[in-house]
């Protein structure tokens, strides 16, 4: 991942943020924590020195979500909880429309999407008849491909569109050669197209709609928002301004210091994992007590078909305990007095 990051040198990402103007009366800060969720890919690679656990201070500090789907992020953003977001601009959309309480604070990259084949193709009205993978029916990705479909006198109808969760989902499909014809982002583009030399890049997305709709910027591909409620908390004590600036700052360092973000990236997915298998872990440990408590119920029963399987859904447990095993013991040994205490 390093080498991918230093050859892209990670696509600018322009963070239009507007900032709050200081005043010029003495502020009162207290401490904020703040939640964030954000999809992978570019978004969290941008912000990847914001939400390290060395960037938090003890005035501000950002907990973030990592979305690794489209779903998964949807639905943390309908929930509303989020004190902050970064989202497809269409969800930005959406949160407005269903009033949960969230305000633009601005911009978190503009169009990094690629239309990337295996074949050869002069036009984009070659592409009628072909099938055509994407990530998130009716997220910015399909919304800005099929407007510039349309604006090149492609005619939808006569293409099959198909769709997957992430871009990580897809990224295998277009290795593989099934997927012959694919709207990609980067960094899974520079990865994708590092690993399979004949894939071409037919169509730089931001580059075409930059020209159809004459804009200088392209599409903005990524919005934060801001809670309402969070926002009015923090307005007045200048902290709003220095959460920006974090932003911005994480961006700068992250075009800067594109290795780094890249170390950054694998150390924040390798907490993640780790705390993931610390939670199966305790879940194990869970099934293992519930499992020996009725195994402990049906032996005085007298119930065999119901033990043996109480038995087999421990030993299911044990296995997935993993660093947790020894307090198998414990829970043996709490069990068989607890059984004797009340026989």
């Amino acid at each position: 991942m390093k080498k991918i990051l230093s050859i892209i040198s990670i696509v600018i990402f322009s963070v239009l943020l507007v900032s709050c103007g200081q005043k010029d009366n003495k502020i009162t800060k207290e401490n904020i924590s703040a939640t964030l969720i954000c999809p992978d890919g570019l978004p969290a690679i941008a912000i990847s020195n914001l939400i390290s656990d060395e960037s938090n201070d003890e005035e501000i500090t950002i907990n973030c979500s990592i979305e690794k789907t489209t779903d998964t992020l949807l639905s943390e953003l309908m929930k509303g909880e989020s004190d902050l977001a970064i989202v497809p601009s269409n969800l930005a959309l959406q949160a407005y429309k269903k009033d949960l309480g969230y305000k633009i604070a601005g911009t978190i990259g503009w169009g990094s999407l690629y239309l990337v084949s295996t074949e050869e193709v002069d036009s984009l009205l070659d592409l009628e008849g072909c099938e055509i993978y994407n990530t998130g029916k009716g997220l910015t990705p399909d919304i800005v491909f099929k407007d510039i479909l349309q604006n090149n006198n492609v005619n939808e109808n006569n293409i099959t569109f198909s769709y997957v969760g992430a871009a990580s989902e897809l990224a295998p499909l277009v290795m593989s050669g099934q997927a012959k014809y694919a709207v990609l982002p980067e960094p899974v583009l520079s990865t994708v197209m590092a690993k399979n030399e004949n894939i071409k890049i037919i169509c730089n997305l931001n580059d075409e709609w930059k020209k159809v709709h004459d804009v200088e910027n392209g599409y903005p591909q990524s919005t934060l928002l801001i809670k309402e409620e969070f926002y009015n908390t923090i307005k007045d004590s200048g902290l709003y301004d220095e959460i920006i600036n974090k932003f911005i700052e994480s961006e700068d360092w992250a075009i800067n210091n594109p290795e780094l973000a890249a170390e950054q990236c694998e150390k924040l997915e390798e907490n993640k994992k780790n705390a993931t298998q610390d939670f199966k872990e305790c879940v194990a440990v869970a099934d293992y007590y519930k499992a020996a408590f009725y195994k402990n119920v049906y032996a005085v029963g007298k119930d065999s078909q119901k033990l043996s399987q109480m038995e087999q859904n421990m030993e299911d447990a044990q296995k997935r305990m993993g660093e947790m095993s020894p307090i198998k013991v414990k829970i043996d040994r709490m069990l068989e007095e607890y059984m004797v205490a009340n026989n």
